[in-house]
């Protein structure tokens, strides 16, 4: 019965011109499970139609699950994207190019991150986009000691006056003469910015910055958002903000259990594709983000357009595993 489904499934897709996914049988030692290896999909049946997808064939390299795809899922969203005109080239990227070509980050990049990274913060970036010039300026080009001489309304107001204030803005520039202060702290501590956020892996580096308890706690800054500044300064990372953990959520691209994927499951999932594909993970949250957010792809969002998706053979709402309608 179960694989009847399957089958008329995959025949619908066919007959629709809908691409669909290879499905790939995997069984626990007893035999009682099987998922499709590259999604964690759990099948109620004990055999699945194992299909040929024209989007991802693959070359079967001695047995079980192992194999080699040749188009993944990403490149397809990549191709997509460019095809539209719709990809983001973020400043992260450049960022993260600079910093391979050896770039020091000066305190005012720092703060100009940090403040990027606060007003990516509840707002649509297409928003903020086009106001970057008259930002930079309104904040003093993110000179410390220019910014610690005015009161937190005149940059609230400033942000405000240019349509790029958020619900939190007010509370952000009340405290942001105390987040340049603690920069400041710590640049003194560890000889520079620079050498603190280096000198361990950012996945150690962010708890610091966000935890509650940490005496280098950025306030209003919780781990999505101190992700953003460190990828403002070239450090590789994903955001794990709401796009992607919607994305990863387990009713559509996720191997986890939750939806929307906690912030743990997206970082471990990004850096599993960063391993599978050679991307970036600063570019695979790139692609990801600008799959999924209004102003750009608008594909991928808190009701998806299965319709238009070009992977949603890949997908468990795209394949009609789950529904969001």
């Amino acid at each position: 019965m179960g694989q009847d489904k399957g089958a008329d499934k995959v025949g619908q897709q066919k007959q629709a011109g809908i691409p669909y996914r290879t499905a790939v049988a995997v069984r626990s030692p007893e035999g009682h499970l099987i998922r499709d290896a590259r999604m964690g999909i759990p099948y109620e049946t004990q055999s699945v139609c194992l299909c040929e997808a024209p989007q991802m064939r693959a070359d079967w390299m001695g047995s079980g699950t192992e194999m080699q795809n040749k188009t993944h899922y990403l490149f397809v969203i990549r191709d997509y994207l460019e095809a539209e005109g719709l990809t983001y080239a973020p400043v992260m990227q450049e960022e993260m190019q600079r910093r391979k070509n050896g770039k020091k980050y000066s305190m005012q990049d720092h703060v100009r991150g940090m403040i990027y990274a606060l007003l990516s913060n509840q707002t649509k970036w297409h928003r903020i986009e086009p106001h970057l010039p008259e930002i930079d300026a309104l904040f003093f080009y993110y000179e410390p000691e220019r910014i610690l001489c005015k009161p937190h309304r005149y940059f609230s107001q400033g942000l405000f006056d240019l349509k790029c204030g958020n619900r939190n803005t007010e509370a952000q520039m009340e405290t942001l003469a105390e987040n340049i202060r603690t920069l400041e702290r710590i640049a003194a501590e560890y000889g520079s910015m620079d050498a603190f956020i280096t000198a361990e892996p950012a996945a150690l580096i962010v708890p610091k910055l966000a935890g509650e308890q940490s005496p280098y706690k950025l306030k209003w800054m919780g781990d999505a958002l101190v992700w953003e500044y460190l990828r403002n300064m070239g450090i590789d990372g994903a955001k794990p903000d709401t796009h992607l953990r919607r994305f990863f959520g387990c009713d559509r691209m996720g191997g986890g259990a939750h939806s929307p994927a906690t912030i743990r499951e997206v970082l471990d999932q990004v850096d599993a594709l960063s391993e599978e594909t050679g991307l970036s993970k600063t570019e695979i949250d790139n692609l990801i983000w600008s799959f999924s957010a209004d102003g750009y792809g608008k594909v991928c969002t808190k009701t998806p357009h299965c319709q238009k998706c070009p992977v949603k053979g890949y997908c468990k709402t795209g394949y009609g595993i789950y529904s969001h309608e």
